[in-house]
């Protein structure tokens, strides 16, 4: 079990190879990975194939903060949020 974690958005795009290589395992544009990066959150229906690249690289698993987890149409929250 990895005991580090990719805390931000830029780091997990770094651990799975890069941009172009984000927009390929969730079979969509570079444009769309660059409009992500600006909430600094990937959307979480592509966690698994994130978690799973990040596996086989051998690299640290991503916060859970770096997905737009939602719950009834609205976004999970840190404590950090709630401040």
């Amino acid at each position: 079990m990895h005991r580090h974690h990719l805390l931000t958005f830029d780091d997990v795009v770094k651990g799975c190879g890069g941009i172009k290589r984000v927009a390929r395992l969730a079979d969509r544009s570079v444009q769309a990975v660059y409009e992500w990066r600006k909430t600094e959150q990937i959307p979480a229906r592509f966690y698994f194939d994130i978690v799973d690249e990040l596996e086989r690289r051998g690299q640290p698993l991503p916060a859970r903060e770096v997905f737009s987890f939602h719950i009834k149409g609205e976004t999970w929250r840190t404590k950090a949020d709630a401040a």
